[in-house]
């Protein structure tokens, strides 16, 4: 097993884990955000790779649990998986150049 499948596992784990369900906090969802954002050369791709972690659309942030919050930030910590980032981008980046209106980022590592 890679070591981008075993993080996008283990943040898919972690997520499930979580039977509350309840939204993030604001507090959460901004060190999520600069977390990822720091590993990101696309920032704008931020929505679109952690749609190919968790394995479903992330419209908004706010769309995710607290659990997913959660699992992201314990995966990020202390950019110890700015690789691992850095390669999904490329995936979501290529997928986007090989099918601009078809290529949906969710879909790109099966569960």
């Amino acid at each position: 097993m890679t070591e981008k499948t075993q993080f996008i596992n283990a943040v898919y784990v972690l997520a499930m884990g979580d039977t509350t369900f309840h939204g993030p906090s604001q507090k959460s969802l901004d060190r999520l955000r600069l977390d990822l954002e720091r590993s990101l050369v696309n920032k704008k791709l931020r929505k679109h790779v952690m749609s190919a972690i968790a394995g479903f659309q992330i419209a908004h942030t706010t769309s995710m649990t607290q659990g997913h919050v959660s699992a992201f930030i314990s995966e990020l910590v202390e950019g110890k998986s700015d690789h691992i980032i850095e390669s999904i981008e490329e995936d979501v980046r290529q997928g986007f150049a090989k099918d601009p209106l078809g290529f949906k980022p969710w879909d790109l590592y099966p569960r």
